[in-house]
């Protein structure tokens, strides 16, 4: 799930403010522990437990209009899960000619990662120069976000050297359909999608339903 999503944008040149063409992004979510429980915090005794966190980057053109948040039409989209891990980063670049904003979505699967209901993680941003952070009303679709994220090439050339995450391998295929896996266990990510992919059908034809089921092996959480 996503539930807050975060515009980190490039400031106009100002007097006083520095300002450079290409800024160095380092984004971070940052998780509870319970460091603190041994020493009377109470609000340290329950069990803290990681959750599955990951972070979305995505582009947005230098022509994109703010009026619909939702539906964002992303230049790319690119990223990184960190699997079980209480700390996370991912490096993402801004620049004035190529890329001035881009949506961050920290997003995590299962339990979340403590005991309050507002913060289960805290997500911070750490660049070399001034920049314009903030929180989107609405978060952008998220299935769109990751499809884009999945299957659009347009990535930053050090992605897949750096996270080793999106490998993709077809399971099972014939003429109306196809499964595909899209492995993210790389640098420890710790996520396997699989994507059902069904052919767009002709004028006339008839689409044979299919059936299948997944088995899926893995350690105790």
């Amino acid at each position: 799930r996503c539930e807050r999503a975060f515009e980190v944008g490039l400031i106009d040149p100002q007097p006083g403010i520095e300002t450079k063409e290409q800024v160095e992004v380092y984004v971070m979510g940052i998780q509870k522990n319970r460091r603190g429980a041994k020493h009377g915090r109470t609000d340290r005794k329950k069990s803290y437990k990681v959750c599955d966190l990951g972070m979305i980057i995505a582009e947005v053109p230098l022509d994109a209009s703010d009026d619909n948040e939702e539906n964002i039409p992303f230049r790319s989209v690119h990223g990184q899960f960190f699997g079980f891990e209480r700390n996370g980063h991912y490096r993402m670049v801004l620049n004035r000619t190529r890329c001035k904003r881009m949506v961050v979505m920290p997003i995590s699967f299962g339990h979340p990662a403590a005991t309050d209901k507002e913060l289960s993680f805290v997500v911070r941003f750490n660049a070399d120069a001034p920049l314009m952070i903030r929180e989107l009303d609405r978060v952008p679709r998220l299935d769109r976000a990751l499809y884009d994220f999945f299957f659009q090439p347009n990535k930053p050339l050090e992605h897949f050297v750096e996270t080793r995450q999106g490998v993709k391998k077809v399971l099972w295929e014939n003429k109306d359909f196809k499964i595909i896996q899209i492995d993210c266990l790389g640098n420890r990510g710790g996520v396997v999608f699989l994507y059902l992919c069904a052919a767009t059908p002709t004028t006339g034809s008839k689409v044979q339903p299919i059936s299948f089921s997944l088995v899926a092996r893995c350690r105790g959480m």
